[in-house]
């Protein structure tokens, strides 16, 4: 009996999708790679917006792709297009894709085109995206603060459009702003 049996293949994701086509494919890839699928989107100082595919490796999450770029102010509806395109670019890699490099070398910073790596650091809101059988979780949490371990976390339907997931990353975002500027936890 196969009923749980994995493809060797790797599913075929569309570029254009409705947010249903895309639920189907988020739940192909977790199938096929048989793990959450994980993505992230920094929120870099108002300015740009970068969408940075995750390459898993043995349980460590690399960014080695070039990041997706959208200039701020983007709409709700781009913006929760960029997060599910992040999600679907989720790979892993064989032990040649694998080689360590450093923080300057990290294709979110360099395409970010921040002067310094600290700049971008301390200017920066991160949300991990992660796909959870039905559930999206958004992890948004600063790159750099003086209050250890602030994060703010939302999970919501997978199913969610795209115009509501781009709303909710803008929340997750605020809410972690707000309690930086605050100093409260």
């Amino acid at each position: 009996m196969k009923f749980f049996a994995r493809s060797k293949t790797r599913p075929e994701v569309s570029v254009s999708r409705e947010s249903m086509n895309a639920v189907r494919e988020i739940m192909q890839l977790q199938s096929f790679y048989g793990t959450d699928i994980v993505g992230s989107v920094y929120f870099y100082g108002g300015s740009k917006i970068l969408g940075a595919p995750i390459s898993d490796f043995r349980g460590m999450w690399l960014e080695k792709s070039p990041p997706m770029v959208s200039e701020e102010p983007a709409e709700a509806d781009a913006l929760g297009r960029l997060a599910l395109d992040t999600l679907l670019s989720y790979r892993t890699l064989s032990d040649s894709g694998a080689t360590p490099r450093g923080k300057s070398d990290w294709s979110t910073y360099i395409g970010s085109g921040s002067k310094s790596l600290s700049s971008f650091e301390s200017k920066t809101i991160g949300v991990r995206l992660t796909a959870v059988a039905s559930t999206l979780r958004l992890l948004a949490y600063p790159l750099k603060s003086k209050l250890e371990g602030l994060s703010v976390t939302i999970d919501t339907s997978l199913s969610v459009s795209f115009q509501d997931l781009g709303v909710l990353l803008r929340k997750v975002v605020s809410a972690v702003q707000s309690l930086q500027q605050s100093g409260d936890v």
